[in-house]
């Protein structure tokens, strides 16, 4: 699990018979993507700055997220959060 301002916080997994259920951090300014749809004014030097600091801090991890585009970036309070990591790697060690 990583922690960080930028990245939606996975709270909780919950497993049964037939499936994985995970409580995700509750944004509810929704996504880059549903603004843009919305015709909403964006500040996208903002923007940009959050992801890269989650980018940053998922480096210092060796995690590449792999899928990163408005709609994986939510709001949370005025905070791009960086969420949906279904295709996010961590990177093996170099021997």
């Amino acid at each position: 699990m990583v922690k960080q301002p930028h990245i939606v916080a996975l709270l909780d997994i919950y497993y049964t018979a037939n499936n994985c259920y995970m409580v995700m951090e509750y944004c509810e300014g929704g996504s880059l993507q549903a603004r843009i749809d919305a015709k909403e004014e964006i500040n996208w030097a903002k923007a940009a700055h959050e992801v890269g600091m989650a980018c940053r801090y998922l480096a210092s991890l060796n995690i590449m997220h792999r899928d990163i585009k408005p709609a994986n970036v939510f709001i949370k309070e005025g905070v791009c959060k960086l969420g949906d990591f279904g295709f996010a790697h961590q990177l093996g060690g170099v021997d």
